[in-house]
Formats: structure tokens, C-alpha cells, sequence
């Protein structure tokens, strides 16, 4: 697995329109300008999925991950297309465009094909943020405060994915059990957070309680001891944004 000149050697090569794929002002970015990527949900528009762009629209996007298992890439990683709600989203944002319509899921092929292309990607984009929802991974919805439903719940399995693998830890039953709690809670809090609604703070634990947990199971994660941190900062991020809430 390598990259070549900014394209990935084992995706397929579909080039879209290269006035879709850069700002007048800014015409490519250097692979330390990427921070996240934008894991997108392609809803209705799977007609242009494998075309990287929507003929008569602006909108165009890096990467295409289908169904089928057919990964494409539309432009190298130094474009900006325009995907994910502007001009900053899309110079810190790498765009790939999921098959899928709102409430259905990515497969198993698809969250294997992204996951692969995380790990090119993270070979040459040494500032990639590590693989966690409001850290290397955002969403357009967030990204654009609301203005879309986009990608609906779609990609939680791939986020998942960084957190169960439990071959990857040295966790027992219930500590994953516990992991995977303070997850689902802590992407429930995002979700609201973002601008889906307020905040359910009733029962909300202290973040002492939270990090306290956190820190239990950091012993506990000898072969991936960024997985312990990175959680830590989104409950430290959540608690510290419904602490402000409270205030106001």
C-alpha cells in the first residue's frame, strides 16, 4: 500500500474536473494542511458516486467507497475539492463520499476500505488527527452547525471500529464493556451537541467519574496507548462544553 504522487496505487483511478478540485486562491494544500477526514453519506446521489463530482454542481469529492467493495479516487490528496462546507473544511478535511442512503449502514468491505485508506493517508499527512469522531474523523452535519443531516448515523460502524477490536487490547469482558459505554455516550452527547438538540444532563456523571474510568482502564491498553488518551479528551471535551452550558 502506497501513494503515489498523492493517489493511493490500490484505489481505482476515476479523475474528476480539475477546476472542481482547487480554490483561485489556493490552488493545492501541502499533506501537513490535512487534519480529519469527512466520512460523507452519498444519500441520492449514487448516480454521480463513481464520477467524484455532480455535473452542473460545484460539489466534487477525493474518494468514492461503494457497497460492492469498488474504491475510487477522484483527485490527489492536495486538492481541495469542495465537499464539506468551506474553505477551511475543505483545506483541513479529506472528503469521502459513502454509498448509502439515510439510515442504513456501511458494510463490512466499506469500513474495511476506509480504514485502508486512513492508514495510506496517515504515511504522508503527518498532522492527521488520531481516529476518533471530533478528532480525525468529522462530520458534514458538524462541520456545517447543523445545516445537514449528513451522513445520518452511517459511519458509527467505522468509528467503532478503533474501539473494539479487541485483539488490538488487553481489556477484559468487562472493562470493554465499560469502554464501550462511555462511546456510545459520549457520541450520543456529540450528536446533541453539535446541534441535533440540548444536551440530556439529567444523570450526567462528574467528569472526575468519567476520566476516573478512563484512567482504571488506561493499564489496561498495553498495545494501543493512544486509545486510552484520545478517549479521555472527547469525555473532557464533552464535560467541559455542557460545564459552560450550565453556566449560561
Amino acid at each position: 500500500m502506497t501513494v503515489v504522487n498523492g493517489w493511493l496505487d490500490w484505489a481505482i483511478k476515476a479523475p474528476a474536473p480539475v477546476e472542481k478540485g482547487r480554490y483561485t486562491n489556493d490552488p493545492e494544500r501541502a499533506m501537513s494542511e490535512i487534519l480529519y477526514l469527512v466520512m460523507h453519506l452519498a444519500g441520492g446521489w449514487e448516480a454521480f458516486l463513481r464520477r467524484g463530482h455532480r455535473p452542473g454542481e460545484e460539489a466534487s469529492w477525493t474518494f468514492s467507497n461503494c457497497q460492492d467493495g469498488d474504491f475510487y479516487q477522484h483527485y490527489p490528496l492536495s486538492a481541495l475539492t469542495f465537499t464539506s462546507g468551506g474553505y477551511t473544511q475543505n483545506r483541513d478535511g479529506l472528503a469521502c463520499e459513502n454509498e448509502g442512503m439515510p439510515g442504513w449502514s456501511m458494510n463490512a468491505v466499506q469500513i474495511a476500505n476506509a480504514r485502508r485508506m486512513r492508514e495510506d493517508v496517515k504515511t504522508i499527512c503527518p498532522n492527521l488527527r488520531p481516529p476518533f469522531l471530533g478528532a480525525g474523523f468529522r462530520e458534514h452535519g458538524e462541520l456545517t452547525n447543523g445545516a445537514t443531516d449528513c451522513p445520518s448515523g452511517a459511519i458509527s460502524p467505522l468509528y467503532q471500529s478503533y474501539i473494539t477490536r479487541e485483539e488490538d487490547m488487553a481489556l477484559t469482558q468487562e472493562e470493554h464493556g465499560v469502554l464501550m459505554n462511555l462511546f456510545a455516550w459520549a457520541q450520543e452527547q456529540h450528536d446533541m451537541l453539535k446541534g441535533a438538540g440540548e444536551p440530556d444532563l439529567s444523570g450526567l456523571p462528574q467528569p472526575e467519574s468519567i476520566l476516573g474510568r478512563l484512567a482504571a482502564l488506561e493499564a489496561q491498553l498495553n498495545t494501543m496507548p493512544t486509545l486510552a488518551v484520545d478517549a479521555a479528551a472527547i469525555a473532557k471535551a464533552v464535560n467541559d462544553d455542557a460545564a459552560a452550558r450550565l453556566k449560561e
